[in-house]
């Protein structure tokens, strides 16, 4: 494959940029409807998976799968290993850790969406964890890849 080079506009993305989430964006979206004929065909045996588990496992698993894409391919420059995708991450991963902790504390009044609080925690510490072992990975590389 050609390395094309892309020349960057003036609001600090470029074409490559674009596509990159167009790809990721297309791949969320498989990933959406693969997850929702799962969870039917779970649901018909299973009569167990709740609306608002269905809304949370698909919208958790395809948002997952565009931020590894987006991360893994650098998709957005201001986020990338810059001061401001620390912060927007961390506290990212904090309010998943907010989220297991109440989840886990009030698992009696939360009742039959226990289960998906526990699946958005879990899954917002995933999306933190991809971000910062990618750039701590890709640290010393040069912005020319």
């Amino acid at each position: 494959m050609k390395n094309i080079q892309f020349a960057k506009g003036n609001n600090g993305f470029d074409e490559r940029q674009i596509a990159v989430r167009g790809r990721g964006f297309m791949l969320a979206y498989l990933t959406a409807m693969a997850v929702l004929a799962l969870l039917t065909c779970l649901d018909e045996f299973t009569e167990y998976i709740t609306p608002y588990g269905t809304f949370v496992v698909t919208a958790w698993v395809s948002l997952t799968v565009f931020t590894v894409y987006a991360v893994t391919h650098s998709a957005y420059d201001r986020i990338n290993d810059t001061a401001t995708g620390r912060r927007v991450f961390g506290v990212f991963g904090l309010c998943g850790a907010f989220v297991l902790v109440v989840s886990m504390m009030r698992k009696d009044k939360i009742g039959e969406n226990f289960w998906a609080n526990i699946f958005i925690g879990v899954f917002m510490l995933i999306n933190c964890a991809v971000y910062f072992i990618y750039h701590a990975r890709h640290r010393n590389d040069n912005d020319e890849d």
